[in-house]
């Protein structure tokens, strides 16, 4: 049997492992999604069908990750970044406090 939340969160997930998108954005991109089932419902779509079809209108992950990182994509490498220096700089404080 279909289960939309179980679908849903796949689909998250799936655009999730691609490593574009921030919390917000997969919010934002299932608040847009769920409209969008919901109005597909109305008009006489089974849940199944209605998933489906909403999630092909959004795009798929490929997609969906070439717009995002189009403008979010300086602000994952800062953030990556940070993690980067956060790293070394923990690495920095041990070697410096095993050498004392």
């Amino acid at each position: 049997m279909f289960n939309l939340n179980r679908q849903i969160l796949k689909w998250r997930i799936g655009l999730m492992v691609r490593g574009a998108f921030e919390k917000s954005d997969l919010d934002e991109l299932e608040s847009h999604l769920r409209d969008d089932i919901d109005a597909l419902k109305r008009i006489g779509c089974s849940e199944e069908e209605a998933f489906h079809k909403a999630a092909q209108r959004l795009g798929d992950a490929r997609f969906l990750r070439q717009e995002y990182l189009k403008n979010n994509g300086s602000i994952l490498w800062l953030k990556r970044a940070a993690w980067v220096s956060v790293f070394f700089f923990t690495f920095f404080m041990m070697f410096v406090q095993c050498s004392v």
